[in-house]
């Protein structure tokens, strides 16, 4: 079928009201990993599976045990929460309470005596050093790296927990409660608390109050995995489809949508194909990155079970009158050049056709979304590791003010742009594995994604300092697309190069000649060499660290998002043959932004003292 065939048959096929009973379900359990309602969910899910049509297996972890590690991954081992409050002393009703307040229990907290705790409140805004043992303490919002690093100095000074002040969010009032995680065996007891509920906290501290604190929790529960196929494994690429199941409640949009989403294609491919033919699909629900890398490891390891491409996702229902964002295609890795990003963006193209100008002369958007280079903060970040080297790619809805907030409802959920990015997500794996007519659409969509990226280096603000090297890596990454699409179905052998020799024309007439490779210095001249286990990941890299190491690595992260893009080009760039400019200049090229040497030396270092790399 034609990807225009292939996208009405899946529009018929997935409804509004499934997508609707699947997402509603799973946002109705609070799933923090190491939790029982994680563990249980997963027999949901795994049930639903199999009424799809698919062959299903589920399995469990026990955290500790010996075949609960994968490289340097663990199954989670946090307890079980149940229930905790904190209570202003003199004042009626608690300030905030779990399970009543969306993850205002930070997952990973430690318990209380069933009595719980009588503490005095301190406002470490006011008193910047709390050296007051027994201490409850109240922070300014604060990082990851940073929130770690005060919790090992509050139990140096004795403190007993800390209440974490959200992050004030445009759009948002301030009743919002961000999402809170403290690492594994933390000593302390931790809530997040809206910017109303600090206020409180805060106001009592003034006047020397106390509070009561109490934190309730169960063993932590096995760490569930749900690996599902289709019965169909013959005559096509077999294509991994991941949607992480954890997250606290409601977590509607992340990732209660990409879970729903999931299901949906499998049930719409066995409906309009049935059991023996279509696409050759698996199918993905587990914990965030740890229960990949235990497929990875465990499932994906046996050739039988090895996929040639992966797509996650994660977050397709935020309505964008609501939450604002726009679909965001995440291209596979530079160093895996594939077609994924191409056939989503056809199958965009098919679900949404564009719309014409009043002359015919333009086509107009109907459906805003982007392509955007890979960045990996989910779980397709692990497929991309060279140890690993299976194509990935994301398709997901960026921004949404609500990400990681209590105020990720179902009632922020858009069901027909949940709708659309399940169907183009179907549309796009059924022509990537079963080949066809459809491809055509998809060979074209790649060789236009090539052509924007090379105009893109060319008109961008810093175009000046666009490089042949520059230039002619990207014209490499769209033939290696397009490579890689031969090799999967090559009776497009003739389309395909016919394709391959036009970008290559396109490439020759804009790429400079006898441009020479800037000389480097003997500080950046130095060759890393990759010694971590597994597949990279930025959790393990922190757990790697000592304190001092991740204070390093917060400030070389303090812009967020671009540089942790950064720090992920960076080391993925590490081949044990290029040196640092080089990988400096790669990460660049990858991200499409800038990395300077100095930058990308700064992040190796970091790597080199956790031993997960060495000089040369």
């Amino acid at each position: 079928m034609q990807m225009p065939e292939l996208a009405l048959c899946y529009r018929q096929a997935i409804t509004h009201d499934q997508l609707r009973h699947d997402l509603t379900t799973v946002a109705g359990i609070d799933r923090l990993q190491g939790s029982h309602g994680l563990n249980n969910l997963a027999d949901d899910i795994a049930d639903r599976a199999a009424a799809c049509g698919l062959d299903v297996q589920v399995r469990r972890y026990q955290p500790g045990a010996p075949d609960a590690r994968w490289w340097n991954y663990t199954a989670p081992q946090a307890g079980s929460p149940r229930a905790a409050s904190l209570t202003i002393l003199g004042e009626t009703g608690p300030v905030t309470s779990y399970p009543l307040d969306p993850c205002t229990l930070a997952r990973g907290s430690a318990s209380t005596p069933p009595s719980g705790i009588r503490a005095p409140l301190i406002d470490l805004a006011r008193t910047p050093q709390p050296r007051v043992p027994g201490a409850f303490v109240i922070s300014p919002p604060l990082g990851r790296f940073a929130l770690r690093t005060l919790v090992e100095q509050l139990h140096d000074w004795g403190a007993i927990g800390l209440a974490l002040r959200s992050t004030r969010r445009e759009g948002c009032d301030d009743t919002v409660i961000d999402r809170m995680e403290l690492p594994d065996g933390c000593p302390l007891v931790g809530f997040s608390v809206s910017a109303s509920q600090s206020n409180r906290l805060q106001a009592a501290a003034a006047n020397n109050g106390h509070v009561h604190v109490h934190a309730e929790h169960d063993p932590a529960a096995p760490m569930p995995l749900v690996y599902a196929r289709r019965r169909h494994r013959t005559g096509g690429q077999l294509g991994v489809l991941i949607a992480h199941l954890c997250h606290p409640a409601p977590g509607a949009d992340d990732n209660a949508s990409g879970v729903a989403a999931l299901l949906s294609i499998a049930r719409a491919a066995h409906h309009i194909y049935g059991p023996d033919r279509g696409p050759n699909l698996a199918f993905l629900w587990a914990p965030e990155m740890v229960g990949t890398a235990a497929y990875l490891h465990d499932i994906a390891d046996h050739p039988d079970h090895k996929p040639a491409f992966a797509l996650s996702l994660d977050m397709l229902g935020g309505d964008p009158n609501i939450c604002g964002g726009v679909l965001t295609i995440e291209q596979s890795p530079d160093h895996l050049p594939a077609p994924l990003a191409g056939a989503l963006e056809a199958a965009a193209r098919a679900v949404s056709p564009a719309a014409v100008s009043y002359s015919t002369a333009v086509q107009l958007p109907t459906w805003p979304r982007a392509v955007v280079p890979f960045v990996g903060a989910s779980d397709h970040l692990l497929f991309a590791d060279r140890s690993i080297g299976i194509p990935a790619a994301h398709i997901t809805r960026l921004p949404n003010r609500f990400h990681h907030t209590s105020h990720d409802t179902t009632a922020t959920i858009s069901y027909p742009e949940l709708h659309r990015a399940a169907v183009t997500t179907a549309v796009a794996v059924t022509a990537l594995s079963t080949g066809g007519p459809a491809l055509a659409q998809v060979i074209d969509a790649v060789a236009d994604l090539g052509c924007r990226r090379l105009t893109a280096l060319i008109i961008s603000a810093d175009g000046a300092n666009t490089t042949a090297e520059d230039l002619r890596h990207t014209a490499e990454v769209a033939d290696g697309a397009l490579r890689t699409l031969q090799l999967w179905h090559p009776t497009m052998l003739t389309d395909i190069n016919h394709t391959r020799a036009h970008l290559a024309d396109i490439a020759d007439r804009l790429i400079p000649s006898g441009e020479t490779a800037p000389s480097t210095d003997s500080a950046t001249a130095a060759v890393p060499l990759r010694r971590w286990q597994g597949p990279w990941n930025l959790h393990n890299l922190d757990h790697a660290l000592s304190r001092d190491g991740r204070t390093r690595l917060a400030r070389l992260l303090v812009g967020g998002a671009a540089d942790y893009a950064r720090l992920v080009a960076v080391a993925h760039s590490i081949d044990d043959q290029h040196n640092v400019a080089q990988i400096a200049a790669r990460a660049a090229r990858i991200t499409a932004l800038t990395v300077h040497p100095a930058h990308a030396h700064a992040l190796l270092d970091v790597m080199a003292e956790a031993e997960w790399i060495a000089w040369q």
